[in-house]
């Protein structure tokens, strides 16, 4: 029985001072950084991330992330949806 179902998994760059407006979506989103330091901002609160750091935002939750440095960035993102309450992520909390 499947208790995930992968929608998307990417391998991206965000050049410097770049990033993406807040959003939220269906879906859970995590996010793996490889090279350079991104910020998110995930309900209200600020997180920095470096190499080797990996978010898990889970659905329906407003985030954000910005490149704030002036070296581009990577990172690995894979979005996915749960199934059949495989696990819960308890208080919407971010990993």
């Amino acid at each position: 029985m499947k208790k995930a179902q992968i929608l998307w998994i990417s391998h991206s760059y965000a050049t410097a001072l770049e990033g993406v407006k807040k959003h939220m979506h269906p879906y859970c989103h995590m996010i793996h950084i490889v090279r350079g330091t991104i910020r998110f901002v995930v309900d209200e609160k600020d997180y920095i991330l470096k190499p080797g750091y990996t978010i898990l935002i889970p659905k329906n939750t407003n985030h954000a992330f910005y490149n704030d440095g002036q070296d581009a960035g990577e990172y690995l993102e894979v979005k996915f949806s749960l199934m059949n309450n495989a696990f819960s992520l308890q208080n919407n909390n971010v990993y």
